[in-house]
């Protein structure tokens, strides 16, 4: 899946390919832990620091044995609010 990740505090876009779509969705690349390093940044000393900054904002899935995800299931560890601030789901229909 060729991913590009959003820094919401710096308004940054960094694009990474070669990972699966699994990866971004359910795994080792689902929160911040993992997406920070794209931005050089190395913060939570081996500790999950969760969903909170960096978000995937575009995803092509250019691999045929990819599972397609959409945005949403790609930031599902991030809070609603966030992704509703950078349009990853639509407000309508959310309390």
């Amino acid at each position: 899946m060729k991913a590009t990740v959003l820094d919401t505090v710096t308004g940054k876009r960094i694009v990474k390919d070669g990972i699966r779509s699994f990866e971004w969705a359910c795994n080792n690349w689902s929160c911040d832990c993992n997406r920070q390093l794209l931005f050089g940044i190395d913060e939570g000393d081996g500790i999950c620091i969760g969903g909170k900054r960096f978000l995937v904002v575009s995803a092509e899935m250019n691999d045929s044995e990819d599972d397609d995800y959409t945005l949403e299931e790609l930031n599902s560890e991030y809070p609603v609010e966030l992704l509703i601030a950078h349009g990853i789901v639509p407000l309508k229909g959310r309390t």
